[in-house]
This record gives C-alpha cells, sequence and structure tokens, in this order.
C-alpha cells in the first residue's frame, strides 16, 4: 500500500500512455468476446441442424477451406449421398454415425 501514491502518480505523469494501454486492452476484450459468441453461434446451429449432416472443417481456420482431394475422398465412404464445397466440406450421410478415418502425417 505504500506504493501505491507512486503508481498513481506516474500514471498521472504518462496520460497518454495510460490511455492507450486501457484503450488497447479493452479492444482486445471486445474481440475476444465478439469471436467467441460468433463461433458459440456457430457450433450451435451445426447441433440443431440435421444428424444426417457432417460438416468437415479446417482445424487451423473458418477461413482456410479443405484440399479438394478430400471430396474425392469424403465422397468414396459409404453411405455418402452428396459433398458440396462451401467454406468447409458438407457431406450428408444415411447414417448419423460415420467416422473418417485420416492417414497420420507420419505415415507418408
Amino acid at each position: 500500500m505504500k506504493y501505491l501514491p507512486f503508481v498513481f502518480s506516474h500514471l498521472r505523469q504518462n496520460k497518454i500512455r495510460t490511455a492507450s494501454t486501457v484503450l488497447a486492452a479493452a479492444i482486445c476484450l471486445f474481440f475476444l468476446g465478439t469471436l467467441q459468441s460468433v463461433l458459440a453461434e456457430v457450433d450451435a446451429r451445426l447441433r440443431a441442424s440435421s444428424p444426417a449432416r457432417l460438416v468437415v472443417r479446417n482445424a487451423v481456420s473458418l477461413v482456410l477451406s479443405l484440399p479438394s482431394a478430400y471430396a474425392t475422398r469424403l465422397q468414396s465412404v459409404p453411405g455418402v449421398r452428396r459433398v458440396s464445397a462451401r467454406t468447409g466440406l458438407v457431406v450428408q450421410c444415411r447414417q448419423a454415425a460415420v467416422t473418417l478415418e485420416t492417414p497420420s502425417p507420419t505415415s507418408r
């Protein structure tokens, strides 16, 4: 508690730096909350969709698309009726429980 007056006096001396630090922290918190709510909404819409639909997306980013070779691999899975490329690949299956095995990166 004895250093509290020194902290406040230092914050008052550097008003621009203090304001820009507080503003940057507020912007970061705003973006974090916004992106989390967007991802929660996307997941909620996916859960509410048909159980026969399988949505495959890139593990790195929602913006990056999957390679086009994945479409032929997904089409060859038994039970797949249709594969369409969007921002990801949307696969409609006859059965709700279809697992896809992907080769490990070390098996090349």
